[in-house]
């Protein structure tokens, strides 16, 4: 069974088909190992997995400590709108991320996909 580039350590620009994939590994627990779980007020889950690989000459070849990560957060009194856009957006990010000193966007490569600082 060949790999999805999602799981394949491919590096390329995502396609709308991307999409569907990884929303099939954001609902889909099948192969992942739970990390890290805290309940209460915002519930948080993470898990990781590693990539599959096409075949034992590829598995030799990917020898590698890589995995994917996955976090799931539930805050029960926020709207996921409302948090969407405390996220995404860059100059309210700066006020209350310490760690987000400045950014800019450099470019669009497609509606789905762009690359900022």
């Amino acid at each position: 069974m060949k790999a999805d580039f999602l799981e394949s350590c491919e590096v390329r620009v995502a396609e709308d088909k991307d999409f569907d994939r990884l929303r099939s590994l954001v609902d889909c627990h099948d192969g992942w190992n739970e990390e890290y779980r805290k309940s209460g007020d915002i519930t948080v889950s993470v898990w990781t997995k590693r990539p599959a690989v096409d075949s034992e000459k590829e598995e030799k070849k990917k020898k590698n400590d890589f995995k994917m990560i996955k976090v799931c957060a539930c805050y029960r009194d926020v709207k996921p709108e409302v948090l969407y856009d405390v996220l995404h957006d860059p100059e309210y990010r700066k006020l209350w991320d310490t760690y987000m000193l400045d950014s800019y966007e450099i470019g669009h490569l497609n509606p789905n996909n762009d690359i900022s600082y």
